[in-house]
């Protein structure tokens, strides 16, 4: 099995929540992730922030099992510091920004 179709898989297990028993997942989902961003701050930059939408959409999804949900809001903050550290420009603050704002607004909601 290729590292490309055990991401897919990780991304999709953990976007529907389907073992919601193995936290040990998300540890997993980001060393794969890792693995697979170039050496560039775009790529890493794009990677961690599709790494925070997939945990906000999963935590904001109400038919996953909840303790998975709150899983994925616990785990979001590690996207959150690295983009912060991949910050170059007032653009990529302006976007970090909305990602704080958008989570904020989100975790609100759903508590």
């Amino acid at each position: 099995m290729s590292h490309t179709t055990t991401l897919n898989q990780l991304r999709n297990t953990i976007r529907h929540g389907l073992e919601p028993e193995q936290p040990q997942l998300f540890q997993l989902w980001f060393s794969i992730e890792d693995e697979h961003i170039e050496n560039t701050q775009v790529d890493a930059w794009h990677a961690n922030i599709n790494q925070f939408q997939l945990l906000l959409d999963t935590f904001a999804d109400v038919i996953i099992p909840s303790q998975w949900r709150w899983q994925c809001l616990d785990h979001i903050q590690r996207p959150l510091i690295r983009l912060s550290r991949l910050v170059s420009n007032a653009n990529q603050q302006q976007q970090l920004k909305q990602l704080l704002t958008e989570l904020r607004v989100t975790s609100h909601y759903f508590k």
